[in-house]
């Protein structure tokens, strides 16, 4: 018995209780099983419960509401395994049709509907009524498959057994005949969703959403080839008709579709009421509701995640809207699993085990959307300042890396036009107003950035040439000359400086950057000599390569595009740069003893070899006076990657930050995450050959199956070795690696030259033409191509 009054929360009086004299019957307190509540008493500032261990039968029943009984209707309407066989068992008289994981056609739900009417079982319907409660009150559903520890409810615990009310729902919707899961999705909408409220009474109201969360009734088809019309109101008690249904079309459409079934227009109906519940929370249960997501199991997180990837996409599969409400309802259903995506995106940020941001891509809206006019527009709206308008600019985890290297792409070329724009009005300016005001009134300017540089001073004529130019100066095209040369730059000169530049700027000679033999990348030499001017020069030029959309070689670690990027480095960056080292700090860490003091020697600082001589930096104030412990080896570890990243490259880093940023200041490299903002600076090495040959045209007498052609193809693609076919591909392009986006953005043109055997093929690398001779044999195309990719650097006229 527990014993409740004003003061004491809870007393229990140990039974068995007995009456004087009697004899006491064998005890049943220690013995295993849950709880029964027999009977309640309340009265006065005392209540007293009456429980017991062994199952209570009888016509009063028990006053406990957590357990199923059916002949009582004060318990608790849960879904749960008692309720769920309860239906099943009174349905087992009627022909129950094989589970359906699409959308059954009008006369099969019209066929069931009249069997259903002919039902009369009290059990079934008693049932069916009680699962219907269930979904029809947020407090049903937070009673709903909870775990053992559900008491524990609070921002680290749901209370959910998300498996089993996985499970029961997905039985639960198999079982029930299209009528009844009308009617349970119509109780649901109207008792739950539809009137949801910003905040709750208590925490434990919040484990609805995530009984919800892993229903099937938010599976939504990505692409309809039909649609749904409803003969009655969606929300009727009729049997809905359906005239059109929605096939499956997508490898990620993942059924079964319950609302479909059912035969509601919308089979994204539910998931939208849910995405529009959970983002008119409050931030005390918003911040709840995030952190149960980033607890969950990845593969609820991640269906959760398709789940509303693929609502988008069905509503912008859909026609047109006609009427501008209409149009209206698409954009505000797109908005708002968009704003749940977002929700979910920066939690899977920073979960301990996160599901690929590819997850998060919609590829499809490159096809339902101008994404150029849309980004323009957004561009606009951010530099007027003015009433934002729905836009997916705003959601840039959205768009894969192509898009947005092209939204790159775009803002480079309307920045680069706004500053040739000016220098036109400059140079008009100077011409009209000299006669007046003589020479010296306005500076005429250059729409392009023009540099001429030596190649046996390269970096001393660049270094000039950058600290002269004025920040409007870094916007333009830029074109570049090497003296004594020929070649007018259509972009192969521009290519190949970039290319010779960063060869020089990284080379050890400078001792401006570390090279780690393990990993083989490249980080700021804390001892370096140089000014912060060449940083600002290494800087700028990474800057002018993204905005001039070339490709340089550089062998920096993920770590430093993080920090461009405004994000913090951690112990894996770490490992990636310096495997080593990173490997013994993973050991540190994962080492469980506490004796690490001894085992491992370590204090708070670093010998450094400094030209010679050994120095000690302490990462701590008097680091090297605590000892490394089993309590601060975490901080120790922060300490050490803070130091490799941060303080010993403080200066150097900056320099270099100020200068990309001179170039690189717009919106859409904030759209970035640093592995793509890699790939977009670097390229990429991974290469699919064949892809090359796809993406390749030809001219004049030359196709595909010429004799020539297929020599070629042969001689690069089945006896070339992988370094020549790269020396191909800088002899062609002026880089050995290939754009973010793979072959299919580099088109090659591939054209006939009217000489003999004697001539090698030319590479014009502004246009990623090559001119192959009639060759007479395929061994002499092989000697002539094989020559010519050794000539990749300088350039005439042809």
């Amino acid at each position: 018995m527990l014993l409740a009054n004003f003061f004491v929360s809870c007393l229990l009086l140990p039974g068995p209780w007995i009456a004087a004299g009697a004899k006491p019957p064998q005890s049943v307190c220690n013995s295993d099983g849950p709880l029964v509540v027999a009977h309640l008493y309340a009265g006065g500032d005392h209540a007293c419960l009456l429980a017991r261990k062994a199952p209570i039968k009888g016509p009063n029943g028990v006053d406990d509401f957590r357990f199923w009984d059916p002949m009582s209707p004060r318990s608790i309407a849960t879904l749960c395994p008692e309720a769920l066989a309860h239906l099943r068992n009174a349905l087992t008289a009627l022909p129950l049709p094989a589970p359906s994981y699409g959308v059954r056609s009008r006369n099969s739900v019209a066929s069931e509907s009249d069997s259903v009417e002919g039902d009369t079982s009290q059990h079934s319907i008693y049932a069916s009524d009680r699962l219907e409660t269930a979904f029809s009150s947020l407090g049903c559903l937070a009673a709903t498959c909870l775990t053992r520890n559900h008491f524990l409810t609070g921002r680290d615990e749901h209370g959910v057994d998300l498996d089993a009310a996985r499970d029961l729902q997905h039985q639960l919707f198999q079982q029930l005949r299209p009528k009844h899961l009308h009617r349970l999705i119509t109780r649901l909408m109207e008792g739950v969703l539809e009137v949801s409220r910003t905040n709750y009474p208590s925490v434990e109201c919040l484990r609805g959403f995530m009984v919800l969360a892993v229903s099937d009734l938010l599976n939504t088809p990505r692409k309809p080839t039909g649609h749904l019309v409803s003969n009655t109101s969606s929300r009727s008690d009729a049997t809905p008709s359906i005239e059109a249904v929605p096939t499956l079309s997508e490898p990620t459409d993942n059924g079964p579709y319950p609302v479909c079934i059912a035969g509601f227009p919308n089979p994204g109906m539910v998931l939208n009421a849910y995405a529009v519940a959970l983002n008119k929370l409050e931030s005390a249960p918003s911040k709840i509701i995030d952190r149960w997501f980033g607890i969950m199991q990845p593969r609820y997180f991640k269906k959760l995640v398709m789940n509303l990837n693929n609502l988008i996409v069905y509503i912008l599969s859909m026609q047109p809207a006609a009427a501008e409400q209409q149009r209206k309802s698409k954009e505000e259903g797109i908005r708002s699993s968009l704003d749940l995506m977002r929700r979910l995106y920066r939690i899977n940020e920073t979960t301990q085990c996160p599901i690929s941001h590819v997850s998060f891509y919609i590829p499809e809206i490159k096809e339902k959307v101008n994404i150029d006019s849309a980004f323009v527009n957004w561009l606009r709206e951010c530099e007027s300042g003015g009433m934002r308008f729905f836009s997916f600019c705003d959601y840039p985890f959205v768009f894969d890396a192509s898009t947005k290297a092209r939204m790159l792409s775009i803002e480079a070329t309307l920045s680069m036009r706004q500053a040739m724009n000016e220098a036109q009005q400059n140079a008009f300016l100077q011409t009209v107003m000299s006669p007046f005001f003589g020479h010296t009134v306005i500076t005429s300017s250059s729409p392009f950035f023009n540099i001429t540089v030596r190649r046996n001073e390269l970096l001393q004529d660049t270094l000039t040439h950058l600290t002269a130019a004025n920040p409007s100066d870094l916007r333009k095209v830029l074109r570049v000359k090497f003296e004594g040369e020929e070649a007018v730059d259509e972009g192969g000169v521009m290519k190949e400086f970039f290319l010779l530049i960063m060869r020089d700027l990284l080379s050890p000679i400078y001792g401006m950057f570390r090279c780690y033999p393990e990993s083989r990348m490249l980080w700021f030499n804390e001892l370096t000599m140089e000014s912060d001017s060449v940083f600002l020069m290494v800087g700028i030029l990474c800057g002018l390569a993204i905005y001039n959309s070339i490709i340089v070689d550089l062998s920096f670690p993920l770590a430093m595009f993080r920090k461009l990027l405004g994000e913090n480095p951690g112990l894996d960056d770490l490992q990636e740069l310096d495997p080593i080292v990173g490997r013994s700090l993973q050991q540190l860490l994962d080492y469980e003893g506490q004796d690490i003091a001894e085992t491992f020697c370590l204090n708070f600082s670093l010998d450094i070899d400094f030209f010679g001589e050994n120095r000690r930096v302490d990462l701590i104030p008097n680091g090297s006076e605590i000892m490394v412990t089993h309590e601060n080896k975490n901080s120790y570890v922060e300490k050490y990657v803070d130091y490799v990243f941060n303080r010993s490259c403080e200066a150097p880093y900056r320099a270099f930050e100020r200068g990309f940023h001179q170039v690189c200041a717009g919106h859409a490299l904030k759209f970035f995450r640093p592995m793509e903002l890699q790939a977009l600076v670097v390229g990429s090495d991974v290469f699919n050959w064949s892809e090359l040959r796809q993406n390749t045209s030809y001219q004049g007498v030359y196709w595909d199956h010429h004799p020539v052609i297929e020599w070629f193809w042969e001689v690069l693609l089945n006896e070339f070795s992988v370094e020549d076919k790269k020396k191909f591909l800088r002899f062609l392009t002026g880089c050995d690696r290939i754009p973010i986006v793979g072959f299919s953005s580099l088109k090659i043109t591939i054209q006939p030259m009217n000489s003999g055997d004697e001539y090698l093929p030319v590479a014009h690398t502004c246009a990623n033409l090559l001119d192959l001779p009639l060759y007479s044999s395929k061994e002499i195309l092989a000697q002539k191509l094989s020559v010519a990719i050794q000539q990749t650097e300088g350039f005439g006229l042809v």
